[in-house]
């Protein structure tokens, strides 16, 4: 099979290492359920407007800098779940919205932290990850944020998707969909 993963919160722990930033900096003891939303502006960090918008400028920043992303951990159970995958034969490519020309970057991570995967496939936030999909051939995809979802699901009805549960998810609905909260539970799914 060929089986698609999001980077950030489904291989990446990326949020855990945005907490414990911004617990360091601002001092700040937030936890995921502040991030009921996939964007950071529209969440609500304090109950200062203008603080919550500091934040989020800081987030967004943060989140786009090579040095900070290459200190995020993987997430529990990536590296056996990719690990065992592979060795059953099966193809493992991810597909991430990080920006272009990170490439080298997300390569390093992945060296850095022993993941090996089938290929990285950086898109443009404007870029359909369901048309990679397609183009991959996936049987399975696993995202955190639904939109992706339905994007693959779009490309490709066939697919087998699997949204990783997090707060900005919660509202999803759509029964084509299996939600996960972990990336060690598709072993019994597929």
């Amino acid at each position: 099979m060929n089986i698609g993963l999001d980077l950030d919160e489904v291989v990446c722990s990326l949020m855990a290492h945005v907490l414990n930033d911004v617990e360091d900096t601002y001092a700040l003891e937030l936890n995921l359920s502040h991030f009921k939303h996939y964007d950071f502006y529209n969440c609500a960090y304090t109950d200062s407007p203008h603080h919550n918008l500091n934040i989020a400028e800081y987030l967004d920043t943060l989140t786009c800098n090579t040095k900070f992303l290459l200190g995020a951990k993987p997430t529990p159970h990536a590296k056996s779940t990719i690990d065992h995958l592979r060795s059953k034969g099966h193809q493992v490519h991810i597909i991430t919205a990080r920006p272009e020309g990170e490439e080298l970057h997300t390569y390093l991570w992945l060296s850095n932290n022993n993941i090996k995967v089938d290929s990285v496939t950086h898109v443009a936030r404007s870029t359909s990850k369901g048309r990679i999909g397609k183009a991959l051939a996936l049987d399975v995809f696993v995202d955190d944020y639904a939109p992706n979802i339905d994007d693959m699901l779009e490309y490709n009805s066939k697919i087998r998707t699997f949204l990783i549960d997090k707060p900005w998810s919660k509202g999803y609905n759509n029964s084509r969909v299996t939600r996960i909260e972990d990336i060690k539970e598709l072993l019994n799914q597929i």
